[in-house]
């Protein structure tokens, strides 16, 4: 399945896999991601490119947190593996 980065920034990283198929969206500051799939990919898709048209000249980072605060409900929280060095936060890995 092809996995490609959408959108990568401070606070957010969107990840699409399958071509639009599914949605991965995490947000470093919460430690927190969203999967979405079937219906809601697409929903979250058409969403998405509306608040980008609706706001042209906003930021990434805006349009993203924006989508954040109609999503964030069903976030699960982001788990570190047992075996990860301390050293290494997990924002760090995925900001990868």
């Amino acid at each position: 399945m092809n996995n490609q980065t959408l959108y990568k920034t401070d606070q957010f990283k969107l990840i699409s896999h399958g071509y639009g198929l599914s949605y991965e969206f995490i947000s470093f500051d919460r430690m927190q991601s969203v999967f979405l799939q079937g219906d809601d990919a697409l929903t979250f898709e058409t969403e998405l490119l509306v608040a980008q048209d609706a706001n042209p000249y906003a930021s990434i980072n805006a349009i993203l947190s924006f989508m954040w605060s109609e999503y964030y409900l069903i976030a699960e929280p982001i788990v570190e593996p047992k075996d990860w060095p301390l050293i290494i936060s997990h924002a760090e890995m995925i900001r990868a």
